[in-house]
Order: structure tokens, then C-alpha cells, then sequence
């Protein structure tokens, strides 16, 4: 089997403990292998590097995995087949472009960028360099969306004239970490949505013509007095994350690994900021109404506190209905 030879850049959570641990899950399958890891932060590097070679290990594979703070350097690296790209959405456009130049495979995270002028601009190195880069929304890969989209296809329920999508997730993490920024990630909205947002696009076929939207934030609401971070708060609070010290823990937890995510000391770079410290300048609740040029209207119902639940979706057709979970 060929060993494909992947660099992450980004070394965060959805780099490392979301991506590359699955990539360790289907080493054997698939032949790939995590060789090269890129991130600003050295003590996270040597972190990372020492917890995905053990795990190879377990597998009885030897990944001989090298670090760099080096973005451009990994993705020149001969040793480098394919090319991860796991930062923060504000640091998205510089090793995509890059990336895409080199005429490696590349795989960016979604969303592809946190304004529309660097989306465009990656959207425009792809069309330039002719190399189509994946883009990680998973929704069309997952049986209870697959399944929805095939009885549309087929004519199974008619003709389909509306969508509804509900998603209540209690995602306080998203004001905990740098997606706490619009200037870091576009928003929570951008972050977590978008993968609606591209199913939507999927049913139809066709391009959106109208699009309106309100939304807010009604319960992380910024306090003066707010402790920075939770490792020096000692409330009990339904929010904090690791570590806990014997408090409740949070609806939301984070499998942290190592010492570095609570050595950070920049907003930026902490896991655990206050849900309430001021700076935090995005949404925890919204609504979308989507018209398309096919005359389908999509609505997205989206909450980032409450309890825990499944996305709940509803497809109206002319002959019957679909409700299903995912």
C-alpha cells in the first residue's frame, strides 16, 4: 500500500485531536501517516509530536514525525504528500495559497476563511493553480443527511419546497477560545454553520437569491468583573472547562492532552478564557431564512447554549415529509 505523508499545519484541537487522531485510527486502511506538524507554539509542538508518535507506535508504525514553525517550509518538504491546513480561519489564506501553488493535495478546514475578501482569494488560487482543494464539511458524507438527499433525488417524497434545520448545541467553547473574535473566525455562526449552510446548498442545485438574518447574545454576556480565564476563577459555573478542580464540569468538555493548552497566557491561545470576559464580539444564538433561484426556502434555527441535543431536520415536500436527526 502507498504511504501517503500528511503536514498539519495548525497543531490545535481540530488538528491534532479531532484530524490526526482519526488519521491514526486509519493508518493501517489507508495508508496515511502524520509526518510534519506546523504551529506558532513550540511547547504545543513538542507536545503533539511525543502524543501522535505514541500513538503510531501502538499501531506498530514508526510516522518519524518532524515539527517546524515554518509553515512554508512543511509544505515545500519533499517528505510532505499532503497538506492539512488547521489554523484559526484568520490564518487560513497565507499556507493555502501556498499550498495550492505547490501543486500539492490540499485539505483546509471549513470554513474556508473569516472574511469574504480572503475566502475569494483562496477560492481564486484554486481556480488559478487548477488544484481542487477539499474543504472539511462532512455533512454529505453522513448517513442520515445521504439518506434525505437520495429521497429527494429519487422523487421519493415529491417535489421539495422547504428545509428547516434546528441546532441547539451547547457550544460555550466557542467563547472560551479564539472563535470568541469575528476578527479570529469570522464568528461562532461561521464556524459551526457553515456546514449547514453547504447542505443547504447541496439539495437545491442551484445558487441562493435571498438570504435574511437576526440573531444575538442573550446569555454570554460580557461582565466587568470577570475572572480571565477558568483556571483562575473558582465559581461554580455551568461553563468552565478543564481543569476543573473538583467543580462541576461544564455540559461541553474538551479531551485536552498535555500541559500546554493551560500554559498559554494570550487570549488567542487560551482554552479556558471566560465565557463573560469582555472582547467577545460574536453570536450565541440565530436565525437564517434562505430563499434559492429554485423558489426552496431553507430556514436555520442555530443556539449555542441549552442542552445538548441532536441537530433536528425537516424536509417538506409536496407529496410527504421527512423529520430525522443527525
Amino acid at each position: 500500500m502507498k504511504t501517503i505523508n500528511v503536514g498539519i499545519i495548525g497543531a490545535g484541537y481540530r488538528g491534532v485531536n479531532t484530524l490526526a487522531e482519526r488519521i491514526v485510527d486509519v493508518s493501517e486502511e489507508t495508508g496515511l501517516r502524520v509526518t510534519r506538524l506546523c504551529d506558532t507554539r513550540s511547547d504545543r509542538l513538542e507536545e503533539c509530536q511525543a502524543y501522535l508518535s505514541h500513538l503510531f507506535s501502538e499501531r506498530g508504525i514508526d510516522a518519524d514525525i518532524c515539527t517546524t514553525e515554518d509553515a512554508d517550509a512543511l509544505i515545500c518538504d519533499d517528505a510532505v504528500d499532503l497538506v492539512m491546513v488547521t489554523t484559526p480561519q484568520c490564518a487560513h489564506l497565507g499556507p493555502a495559497v501556498t499550498a495550492l501553488e505547490s501543486g500539492k493535495r490540499v485539505c483546509c478546514d471549513k470554513p474556508i476563511a473569516h472574511t469574504l475578501d480572503d475566502a475569494i482569494a483562496i477560492l481564486e488560487a484554486e481556480r488559478r493553480t487548477e488544484n481542487p482543494m477539499i474543504l472539511g464539511f462532512t455533512r454529505r458524507y453522513e448517513a442520515p443527511w445521504r439518506k434525505a438527499y437520495e429521497l429527494v433525488q429519487d422523487g421519493t417524497i415529491g417535489d421539495l419546497h422547504m428545509m428547516q434545520v434546528r441546532d441547539i448545541i451547547p457550544f460555550h467553547t466557542y467563547f472560551h477560545r479564539w472563535h470568541r473574535r469575528r476578527a479570529w473566525s469570522g464568528d461562532a455562526i461561521n464556524d459551526k454553520s457553515s456546514h449547514h449552510l453547504e447542505v443547504f446548498n447541496w439539495f437545491p442545485g442551484c445558487p441562493a437569491e435571498q438570504i435574511s438574518g437576526v440573531g444575538g447574545r442573550r446569555v454570554f454576556v460580557e461582565k466587568a468583573d470577570a475572572t480571565e480565564r477558568c483556571l483562575e476563577c473558582h465559581l461554580e459555573c455551568p461553563w468552565r472547562v478543564n481543569p476543573t478542580r473538583g467543580l462541576v464540569k461544564s455540559q461541553e468538555e474538551l479531551s485536552l492532552t498535555g500541559d500546554s493548552w493551560m500554559n498559554a497566557t494570550e487570549e488567542y491561545d487560551r482554552v479556558d478564557n471566560c465565557v463573560y470576559l469582555p472582547g467577545a464580539d460574536i453570536l450565541d444564538h440565530a436565525s437564517f431564512q434562505i430563499r434559492y433561484e429554485s423558489g426552496l426556502i431553507a430556514s436555520l434555527w442555530v443556539s449555542f447554549f441549552g442542552p445538548k441535543a441532536d441537530d433536528q431536520e425537516t424536509f417538506e415536500a409536496d407529496r410527504d415529509r421527512r423529520d430525522g436527526s443527525s
